[in-house]
């Protein structure tokens, strides 16, 4: 398939593994989804949302695509409030978005690379005073075919 979305996916996986501060606290970073949950964990799903192309006005091949590749942050602590989890998982995103911003084309890649949207969903386990949250960052990538 003549496409860019299974190379930036890749990509954006090896960016968020080769950001510095996220391997220095030993986050670990997956592509698709981690058999095995961490405290803290990042992970490119293997879905690729809202995928359109759009034909070339001439040529075979030659054509505009569009996509989401979403990220996923999850960061679980225990005996902590929803401030001190929310204030984590802030951070972490953070570290994603500056790491998306100094490489807007994933390496070549892409034409552009944009964080589009959010969502954060929230859990408590009172049993054991867990709370547990997930980032979803929405990234939203261009890229021209040729």
């Amino acid at each position: 398939m003549h496409t860019a979305a299974f190379d930036a996916q890749q990509a954006l996986y090896e960016l968020l593994r080769a950001e510095p501060t996220l391997a220095a606290q030993r986050i670990p970073v997956t592509l698709g989804s981690p058999t095995t949950l961490e405290r803290e964990h990042i992970w490119v799903p293997a879905s690729i949302e809202d995928w359109t192309m759009r034909p070339a006005t001439s040529g075979l091949r030659n054509r505009d695509e569009n996509f989401i590749l979403p990220i996923h942050i999850f960061v679980d602590m225990t005996t902590n409030t929803y401030p001190d989890v929310r204030n984590r998982i802030k951070a972490i995103g953070l570290l994603i978005e500056e790491a998306l911003a100094a490489d807007p084309q994933l390496g070549g890649v892409l034409m552009l690379a944009t964080v589009s949207a959010a969502r954060l969903e929230d859990t408590y386990n009172d049993a054991d005073r867990r709370r547990a949250l997930l980032l979803t960052i929405q990234v939203r990538c261009n890229a021209w075919l040729g």
